[in-house]
């Protein structure tokens, strides 16, 4: 008789088999007892398109301005967006600050209240062409730059008081003409201004591949770089024929060389062009990684998280399929002025950043598709539905 030996394989596995029992029982009795982590609301945000008084150098203007908030009943640190200079003068009225808003809601989905302003000369803002360098045979780089420089100082100064910016704490961003003012206003630096991010910056360039005295140009950089000490991150792509590579790599050096801190990100060719990398949607994800390291390494990581953000709409229309419904969620996010059309076999299309409404309806009648465009009608002004 084989002897039954006590705590054997067969009571062994059996003690075993109970306690997995028991502590599947307590892992079940515990798991019911703790809420499902939470989900994180949407934040609503809001767009304000406004004339903003400002002044500069002891005379009152009003700039052409948008600004865009998280609205959580928190003021948010702020980032100003600047624009570039067409080569076209005539092109300077046409401009407006809402040609960037797909890059001010990534801004503000990493915490920022953001604003974008049109300088002196450009869209409605008021006063003449201020940062004018002259004549290509002999350009004053560094006086233009810091004439653009006064108005983004200037708008910091404005909306100090704002209810939704907590001005401690200052990002500039700006492209081409706006990014030189920018180098040029870390140069000078307005209390609160903790960063910048430079895209493409420079001026000078009449046509493809042509730059007015370049070495003007290098010695300007190297002029800011002299006071400058705000971290800066300088982005450019290698196909940009405004301000190509060589001439990149020379500026960058003479900036950092004479005490600036800029750190340089080439990006991978955008297009044909380059140097519209910044305005371009589709080129965001060639950018948004250097910019987040950036954040990190400089204490301007303000989420841990990008935002999940909520625009201003009533529910989709319910001719809309899945696309629709995406494009009508992306719709309430834009800022004014805007419009959706519709047409009852679901066929749409939209505008937003207009200057008045009637004209982003006209242009979200013209965006239906043509097949469509006759029974195409307006269901949605400025996020409210067309009853």
């Amino acid at each position: 008789m084989t002897p039954r030996l006590r705590g054997g394989v067969p009571e062994v596995a059996a003690m075993l088999r109970t306690a997995l029992l028991f502590c599947a029982f307590l892992a079940g009795v515990m798991l019911a007892a703790t809420p499902p982590p939470a989900v994180a609301a949407a934040v609503p945000v809001r767009w304000e398109t406004m004339l903003l008084p400002v002044s500069i150098d002891g005379r009152a203007y009003r700039l052409d301005a948008l600004l865009l908030y998280p609205d959580d009943g928190r003021a948010h640190p702020l980032a100003v967006v600047s624009h570039g200079s067409p080569r076209s003068a005539s092109d300077r009225p046409g401009l407006s600050p809402a040609s960037n808003a797909e890059q001010m809601l990534w801004f503000a989905r990493r915490g920022w209240s953001v604003v974008a302003v049109l300088r002196r000369g450009y869209g409605r803002s008021e006063g003449g062409w201020a940062e004018t360098y002259g004549s290509c045979a002999d350009p004053d780089y560094v006086g233009a730059g810091l004439r653009g420089a006064a108005d983004i100082a200037a708008t910091i100064r404005a909306l100090a008081n704002d209810p939704h910016v907590d001005a401690s704490r200052v990002l500039a961003v700006g492209v081409s003409a706006g990014a030189f003012a920018t180098v040029a206003l870390t140069s000078a630096p307005p209390p609160g201004l903790a960063g910048a991010i430079a895209f493409a910056p420079g001026r000078g360039s009449p046509g493809a591949d042509q730059v007015c005295a370049q070495d003007r140009l290098v010695a300007a950089f190297a002029t800011f770089g002299r006071t400058s000490r705000v971290p800066i991150l300088w982005i450019s792509a290698p196909n940009d024929h405004f301000f190509g590579p060589t001439l990149v790599r020379r500026s960058v050096a003479a900036f950092d060389g004479a005490g600036g801190r800029a750190t340089f990100f080439a990006t991978p060719p955008y297009g044909s062009e380059g140097h519209y990398l910044f305005g371009a949607t589709d080129a965001i994800p060639m950018w948004e990684a250097a910019a987040s390291t950036f954040f990190v390494k400089n204490g301007l990581e303000l989420v841990a998280q990008p935002l999940d953000l909520a625009g201003e709409t009533e529910p989709a229309p319910r001719a809309l399929g899945p696309k629709g419904r995406v494009a009508f969620a992306r719709y309430g996010l834009e800022p004014p002025h805007k419009a959706f059309a519709l047409s009852p076999d679901g066929s749409y299309g939209f505008a937003y950043g207009a200057r008045t409404t009637e004209v982003a309806a006209q242009r979200a009648l013209a965006a239906c598709p043509k097949a469509a465009h006759e029974n195409c009608a307006i269901v949605d002004r400025e996020g409210s539905a067309v009853r």
